[in-house]
């Protein structure tokens, strides 16, 4: 689920994965890791992404 938030993510601030890549100073082929639907990315990885977007990630745990 996280690959899916991420790729929606970076498509909808219009960016390919290259310019992603290159925001996050990586290579396209680690965005592209970081988007299929068993990817496990660090926190680490997640708050880059937002920052590379202006955007803000919140992680939550509620009870289900």
């Amino acid at each position: 689920m996280p690959g899916y938030l991420l790729r929606k993510a970076r498509e909808d601030a219009g960016l390919t994965q290259a310019q992603m890549a290159e925001r996050l100073g990586v290579t396209q082929q680690a965005v592209a890791r970081a988007e299929r639907a068993d990817a496990n990315p660090s926190f680490h990885l997640l708050e880059a992404w937002g920052e590379a977007l202006g955007c803000r990630i919140r992680l939550e745990i509620a009870p289900g």
